[in-house]
């Protein structure tokens, strides 16, 4: 059962990964109009959503959403993902200091 469970684990985290990667490219090839950005936002959200233990996903997701103007939803994923690891009890401070510095980037906006 447990090599199961990790298994769905690592698909999700590639399948949130490679979402968040294509939504990417396809706001590189839109237009930059209300409702790409919208409907960009959601998958980012989505992406992020199916799994928000993984750090991983959580700041290129952040960054994709502060660079096309939502940066309300950035600080949102920031502070689950902070959020989520604290839940964890992980002490890992490589974890925490990418989470953190991206946060404080678009709370000073320098993003």
């Amino acid at each position: 059962m447990k090599l199961f469970a990790q298994h769905i684990f690592e698909t999700g985290n590639i399948t949130a990964h490679n979402i968040v990667v294509w939504t990417d490219y396809f706001w590189k090839l839109s237009p930059s109009d209300k409702k790409t950005k919208a409907l960009c936002s959601k998958w980012i959200n989505y992406a992020y959503n199916i799994n928000r233990f993984n750090d991983k996903v959580a700041v290129p997701a952040a960054d994709l959403l502060a660079r096309i103007g939502n940066f309300k939803d950035a600080k949102i994923i920031l502070k689950k993902a902070i959020a989520s690891q604290k839940e964890l009890k992980n002490e890992n401070q490589k974890v925490y200091k990418p989470l953190e510095l991206k946060l404080r980037d678009i709370n000073n906006g320098k993003l």
